[in-house]
């Protein structure tokens, strides 16, 4: 326990510039109980999901909304029923078991390479730059994960701690991933930073914790002038 309201919706890929097109006003008026997360990939070979979904790109939305379940019927319904889901999996679950639910998809001795972004609220032309590359995607375990900011992030004081951009509404993480026997590094080390590429203009900030060990020219990123002054002095 304890028991959340959660779970992702999924549509095809192609509906995807309409579908967070929506998801932008959507989370823009929702209330502090939703919290929510982008997908963009192939459908993984998952056993929550039927096979025919399998590998399939898809544009997929978790949710979480926290508060009694009639209350989170209503707030996450105007998201869940959009367009023409292929398969709602939204529910009462767990949180652990919601926190683990995909594990299996990055076990340890994988490979993996990231580059990582902070957003403001998501503008048009970076929503068809996410939706362009992540319909290029060759890997079935590569993928992009948006993850919804604001709310109690946001109440904090940007000095307050090292963490900053606290006023930034998303954070991307674009994922190149590949099993160890696939010979495919450069390929989907050369898609994740083509798509970085893509979004990098609307980048508004960092999270140091998300930079890969090509990016340590991208650390100032991470932080606000002044945070990253006062790190130096307390460092030194």
């Amino acid at each position: 326990g304890p028991d959340v309201f959660a779970g992702p919706v999924i549509w095809p890929l192609e509906d995807a510039p309409d579908i967070m097109r929506f998801y932008r006003d959507f989370i823009a008026g929702a209330s502090r109980g939703v919290s929510t997360s982008v997908i963009l990939r192939k459908a993984p070979p998952a056993p929550f999901l039927p096979a025919e979904l399998h590998r399939r790109p898809v544009c997929m939305i978790a949710m979480q909304f926290l508060g009694e379940p009639a209350a989170a019927e209503r707030a996450l319904a105007p998201m869940r029923t959009f367009g023409k889901p292929l398969l709602d999996l939204v529910g009462p679950r767990q949180y652990l078991g919601l926190q683990a639910s995909l594990d299996a998809m990055t076990p340890h001795g994988w490979n993996y390479y990231w580059k990582s972004l902070n957003l403001g609220p998501l503008e048009d032309d970076a929503i068809d730059a996410m939706v362009d590359h992540s319909s290029r995607l060759r890997s079935p375990w590569s993928y992009m994960l948006m993850v919804q900011l604001g709310g109690a992030v946001s109440d904090v004081e940007p000095q307050a701690t090292a963490y900053a951009h606290r006023d930034d509404a998303h954070n991307v993480n674009i994922n190149a991933v590949w099993q160890p026997h696939e010979p495919v590094a450069e390929q989907e080390t050369a898609w994740a930073r083509s798509y970085f590429g893509a979004l990098e203009p609307y980048q508004r900030g960092a999270y140091v914790n998300f930079l890969d060990r090509d990016d340590h020219d991208r650390v100032r990123a991470a932080y606000d002038a002044e945070t990253y002054a006062r790190l130096a002095r307390i460092k030194g």
